[in-house]
Formats: C-alpha cells, sequence, structure tokens
C-alpha cells in the first residue's frame, strides 16, 4: 500500500463572459455589444494570450415580451 502526491501548476483555464443588453433599437444593441466584446477581446490580446486559443460562441437576440 502506497501514496503518491504530484502537485503541478494548471496548464489550461476556460473562462465564459456573457454580455447582455436592453433596449428598443437592436442595431444600437449590437454595436453596444460589438464595443464591449472587442474591449474584451483587447484586453486578452493585452494578457499575451494567442488568438487561436481565444473562441467566441454566438450571438442572441430575443424579444421581451410583458405579460
Amino acid at each position: 500500500m502506497g501514496e503518491g502526491i504530484v502537485k503541478v501548476a494548471p496548464d489550461e483555464v476556460t473562462i465564459k463572459v456573457q454580455v447582455e443588453n436592453k433596449g428598443q433599437n437592436p442595431i444600437a444593441l449590437k454595436q453596444k455589444n460589438n464595443f464591449i466584446i472587442n474591449n474584451v477581446l483587447a484586453f486578452i490580446k493585452n494578457m499575451n494570450i494567442a488568438d487561436k486559443q481565444v473562441q467566441t460562441e454566438y450571438v442572441r437576440l430575443n424579444k421581451n415580451y410583458d405579460y
């Protein structure tokens, strides 16, 4: 019977970010989202993270109903 312990620094991390804006004008909202996401991507690039390690997933537009 024995015990083994291995300590290593992680070499990968996953960070998920969601940007959500509400309003009446979908074009203005898309521009606002683009501005925010571009700032996030600029920050990532400033942290020396390679573009191939960054991935965006989707944009979704939903109509809100007031019931």
